[in-house]
């Protein structure tokens, strides 16, 4: 009987989620996915292997009235995620909690009038591509985050997240380009990330040979040299090569805002694989900016 009352209250819960998420999407005319309970809000994502320095809270802030938060029905204007700016960060509320803090106290903090962990499972991702921003633990490494929408006071905050291995959340608003702080961020470019077989709604290209391409050695030495520089993230299982079916790694590389698979020299020298022109052009480019 517990166990059944248990899955009911969850059922029940996620039944809410669901209807909180189904308001918000009416709200902001965004699509957005519901998290897994198991992970923590963000949790899901790939979690980078960095050797970037602590960096410290950026907690004094004071508060001020932020376009992210939408009071209206004219939620999230769409011309407005081209540009955010970084608000600051909080410890995380893991460490808050291992640091003897109730959770009164943590929900008691807040950036720029808005308390991230009221409630915990509030965030909802949306579902459309993330956004690259520079690192403000090392402004020279760049991020790539997913996005998410919360319920705050009546009212619905967008907003991009990242955890430092310090343990502190970073945050950031979408913001008006006149406003201090303001940046234009790119999204994510992908190179190497093929579909999968037989899913036909899955937009992705497909690796396709091209064998007359003379330039096919001088590119794979440049991207070998480029690897070195770049960022290595490590994902869940392995990569099967979509021609071959080999085992083909579990790893990516993140440089700027582009990201391409351990596996993807493999497309390139056996299978005669040709990138496209602009992750050709931007390999070339960061060759020669190499220290």
């Amino acid at each position: 009987m517990a166990g059944l009352r248990e899955t009911s209250e969850l059922s029940l819960r996620d039944q809410a989620a669901r209807l909180r998420a189904g308001a918000i999407e009416q709200r902001a005319g965004l699509r957005i996915q519901l998290p897994d309970r198991r992970t923590r809000p963000g949790g899901n994502m790939p979690r980078a292997r960095s050797r970037q320095p602590l960096c410290a809270s950026s907690n004094d802030r004071p508060p001020s009235k932020s376009v992210a938060y939408c009071r209206s029905d004219k939620v999230i204007e769409r011309n407005m995620t081209a540009t955010w700016r970084y608000i600051g960060s909080l410890a995380s509320f893991d460490t808050e909690r291992k640091q003897g803090k109730s959770r009164e106290e943590i929900q008691a903090r807040s950036i720029e009038g808005w308390t991230p962990w009221l409630p915990l499972d509030n965030w909802k991702r949306v579902l459309e591509p993330g956004i690259v921003v520079p690192n403000p633990c090392d402004p020279t490494q760049h991020l790539h985050l997913y996005t998410f929408v919360a319920g705050h006071r009546g009212a619905v905050v967008r907003f991009a997240h990242h955890r430092a291995d310090d343990g502190a959340d970073h945050f950031w608003f979408p913001a008006r380009p006149s406003e201090p702080g303001a940046f234009a961020v790119p999204h994510p470019s992908l190179e190497g990330h093929w579909r999968l077989p037989n899913e036909p709604n899955d937009d992705r290209p497909w690796p396709a040979p091209d064998s007359s391409w003379g330039e096919r050695s001088a590119f794979v030495d440049a991207l070998g040299r480029v690897e070195s520089m770049a960022e290595t993230i490590v994902y869940r299982g392995k990569s099967t090569c979509r021609l071959c079916g080999e085992h083909n790694g579990h790893r990516a590389y993140r440089l700027r805002e582009w990201e391409w698979p351990e596996g993807y020299r493999h497309y390139l020298v056996d299978h005669m694989v040709r990138p496209t022109p602009a992750f050709e052009a931007f390999v070339g480019l960061m060759d020669t900016r190499r220290p």
